[in-house]
C-alpha cells in the first residue's frame, strides 16, 4: 500500500487514468526515466518493457523492482536503447512516450518512430513540448504533427510542480486503434 501511495505522488493524472481505465496486459514505456509509469503499470499486473537511454535511471529502477518483485510490483523488462536508432518490434496494448519526442530529431520522430508506434500499439499516448514559444523556450511540434489523434494542448503552470516559475506549453496526443478517444 505504501508503494502504491509513493508511486501515485509522482504520477501524471492523464497517464494514470489511461492505465486504470483499460485492461492492458502489455505496455511499452519509451524514455522510462526513473520508472514511475513502468512501476505503476507493473503494480497493476501489466507486463512492462521499459526503454531508457540513460543506464543510471534503469539501474535504480531495476533495484526497486527486484526488491519488490513477487510482492506489490510485478516484473519490468529493461532495455537500454537509443531511441534515435531503436524501433519496437513487438506489439503492445499501451505505448507511452511522455516527454520523449522533444529529445529526438523531428524528422525521425514523425517519419519513423510515430508510424511504428501506431503500428505496434493498441493505445498510444504521446506528450511533448507544444506549438508555442513560452518565455522564449523554442518548441518543435504542433498539433498538426499528430494526425488522426485527439490532441489537447495546454499550458502547464509548472509553479505547481516543484516551484518552477516557468510555464510550459505541451501537446498530448492519444491514439486508439481504429478510433480516437479523449485524454
Amino acid at each position: 500500500m505504501i508503494i502504491h501511495l509513493a508511486l501515485l505522488l509522482f504520477m501524471d493524472e492523464r497517464v494514470q487514468n489511461i492505465i486504470d481505465s483499460h485492461a492492458f496486459s502489455t505496455m511499452l514505456d519509451l524514455g522510462a526515466g526513473t520508472g514511475r509509469f513502468s512501476l505503476y503499470a507493473a503494480s497493476k499486473g501489466i507486463a512492462v518493457t521499459a526503454v531508457e537511454r540513460q543506464q543510471n535511471y534503469l539501474s535504480g529502477m531495476e533495484k526497486i523492482a527486484f526488491f519488490l518483485q513477487g510482492k506489490e510490483i510485478g516484473s519490468v523488462r529493461y532495455l537500454i536503447e537509443d531511441l534515435e536508432q531503436w524501433l519496437p518490434e513487438e506489439k503492445y496494448d499501451f505505448i507511452l512516450a511522455k516527454n520523449v519526442f522533444q529529445f529526438l530529431p523531428k524528422e525521425y520522430a514523425l517519419q519513423n518512430l510515430l508510424p511504428r508506434l501506431l503500428e505496434k500499439g493498441k493505445v498510444v499516448y504521446i506528450e511533448t513540448f507544444g506549438d508555442k514559444e513560452v518565455l522564449n523556450v523554442p518548441t518543435k511540434y504542433s498539433v498538426e504533427d499528430f494526425p488522426r489523434a485527439d490532441t489537447r494542448d495546454w499550458e502547464e503552470d509548472s509553479r505547481k510542480m516543484n516551484g518552477d516559475p516557468h510555464h510550459f506549453h505541451m501537446i498530448s496526443a492519444l491514439y486508439i486503434q481504429d478510433g480516437v478517444n479523449t485524454v
